[in-house]
């Protein structure tokens, strides 16, 4: 299920990359660069960049909707579901304290997820919206009032995923300092009094490097007291399993290592994301020049901005960085993330093997 997710989200990726690097294509031919792109295509009345941007447009369609819905439902089934378990998880006969914690700590993290999936989906959908409109466009039927209200709608989603893209890249570099900190702490001769009390983020990566693995949450079945008993007795036993095998040296070197290397491939994960950001913004900035243009005469915008070029020529070129930055983005993401797993993955391996660090 996780890989077909991933392939999903590649795909969705590429899809943007080629149909916003067609738009390019297509603002450069409105400018009278690209020439080759207003040849006509089999289809009537539409341009061969054109007929090659619709089909693109109405997969954004497809994407957003479908997975916006399947978002919004998987968040609201789970978060019921994620209620009844807070309550069955505030039983303390259920285990030790430090279990506890850690269950509790997991369930909270997939509460918090919901909500995000949640809003995330709201945010699909306004996209999708958008998109409506914008593949009617690529066919020549232009609804003027409703694409503008459909860039609003995008506009206004893509400002809420910018705050959480923010605040996401500054989680991103503290939690690779966290994941540095641990290292040296995991290394040391009181690696394993620190690890008996670290985060279970923490506790789940060295775990992981030492061969614990840590059990599945029972969440989002139904809540029942047995399974709750059964899963805290799991990570008890997890846990216990994790801080015997910590005892030994080497395999505190091998959690330091993976430690190590994950705060690394988040640091660099930061650096990619925060290239995300900016290029969003950019985005953002460009196409936001439409709601501007349809709910201010240009009269009233250049008697504020003697410096605004006109509307027409500011439309396209707002919406030539909007497009330009979209493309960057996904050629970005399908370069360097690979990239950075497989340097985490090639890190990790270093750090275990003293004859490679020497060399």
């Amino acid at each position: 299920h996780k890989e077909m997710e991933v392939l999903l989200m590649e795909i969705e990726t590429v899809i943007g990359l080629l149909r916003n690097g067609f738009c390019v294509v297509k603002d450069l031919e409105i400018a009278g660069m690209a020439p080759l792109a207003a040849v006509q295509s089999l289809v009537p009345n539409m341009t061969a960049i054109e007929s090659l941007i619709a089909p693109l447009q109405a997969c954004a369609i497809y994407f957003n909707f479908v997975g916006g819905t399947l978002l919004f439902a998987g968040a609201v089934t789970s978060w019921q579901v994620l209620a009844q378990w807070s309550k069955v998880l505030e039983d303390p006969a259920l285990g030790k304290e430090a279990v506890l914690t850690i269950a509790k700590g997991n369930l909270a993290a997939a509460r918090k997820s919901a909500v995000n999936n949640a809003v995330t989906a709201v945010c699909l959908w306004l996209i999708g919206f958008g998109f409506i409109w914008f593949f009617l466009c690529s066919l020549h039927l232009v609804y003027f009032d409703l694409l503008n209200w459909g860039i609003i709608a995008m506009e206004i989603a893509l400002a809420v995923l910018l705050f959480y893209m923010s605040f996401g890249v500054s989680r991103t570099w503290s939690d690779a300092a966290d994941a540095r900190a641990a290292a040296r702490s995991i290394s040391e001769a009181a690696g394993h009094a620190f690890l008996a009390s670290a985060p279970p983020d923490v506790l789940a990566t060295c775990g992981h490097a030492m061969g614990a693995e840590p059990p599945l949450a029972p969440w989002p079945g139904p809540a029942a007291n047995y399974l709750a008993g059964a899963y805290v007795a799991s990570l008890d036993a997890w846990r216990g399993d994790a801080l015997k095998r910590a005892e030994s040296k080497q395999a505190r070197n091998a959690a330091s290592a993976a430690l190590t290397a994950k705060a690394q491939g988040l640091v660099l994960t930061g650096w990619l994301d925060l290239a995300v950001v900016i290029l969003n913004v950019v985005a953002f900035a460009g196409y936001a020049v439409f709601p501007l243009t349809y709910l201010v005469t240009e009269v009233t915008i250049k008697a504020n901005a003697p410096w605004w070029p006109g509307n027409e020529y500011a439309e396209w070129l707002g919406n030539l960085l909007g497009d330009a930055a979209w493309t960057v983005e996904p050629a970005l993401v399908l370069l360097f993330k690979p990239m950075i797993q497989r340097l985490v993955q090639d890190r990790e391996k270093l750090l275990l093997d003293p004859e490679k660090k020497t060399k």
